[in-house]
């Protein structure tokens, strides 16, 4: 009987088996082969913001936006994921070119389904908390690279915009309180010199 370790004999079984494993090897092989081919190519694209807390020290002013970043983030979420904004955008970048017969229903449910965002803290707190800096991340998974890209950059120029508007509307509001409060001290101040 031949030592287990023979060289001899380990070569005339690997000999004997070679179309085994050359079978097995050609059939994996051809399995990965066809799953690469058939599975549709998926691109996904991503855009991140950067938000941080509020510099100005709150015992010099009061902050005009008292939610949470967290918070503020899921109402801008919302905001762009109307069906408004969806069908929108899926028809000015022809998201779904290749399947013509969708309903708008079907385009907003798939452009839900296609879009992701997330939220990640920078420091040691807890999410949303003052003090820290986060991190919103925005992306769209498309069968075509430019379609995501685009996408996605179309879904952070809305939510910079939106976020300028709410933010300009907020800086008028605290304005004209100001405004309101000098007048309203200057009278006082005048009545009293």
């Amino acid at each position: 009987m031949p030592s287990e370790l023979d060289p001899r004999f380990l070569l005339s079984v690997l000999l004997r088996r070679f179309p085994v494993f050359l079978l097995t090897a050609v059939v994996i092989f051809s399995g990965f082969a066809a799953a690469a081919v058939l599975i549709p190519a998926s691109y996904r694209s991503s855009a991140k913001i950067l938000v941080e807390s509020q510099q100005i020290p709150t015992a010099l002013v009061q902050s005009t936006v008292t939610s949470q970043v967290t918070e503020r983030l899921r109402v801008i979420q919302q905001r762009l994921l109307t069906r408004d904004n969806l069908l929108e955008i899926a028809a000015e970048y022809n998201v779904f070119r290749d399947r013509r017969d969708m309903s708008p229903s079907e385009i907003v449910d798939e452009m839900r389904r296609q879009s992701s965002f997330q939220a990640d803290g920078l420091s040691g707190g807890r999410r949303g908390e003052s003090g820290m800096a986060m991190v919103f991340t925005v992306s769209f998974t498309a069968s075509n690279g430019a379609v995501a890209a685009r996408v996605a950059g179309e879904y952070m120029t809305r939510i910079l915009e939106d976020n300028l508007k709410l933010r300009t509307a907020r800086a008028a509001d605290t304005y004209e309180f100001f405004e309101q409060e000098t007048q309203r001290l200057g009278g006082e101040l005048t009545a009293i010199e």
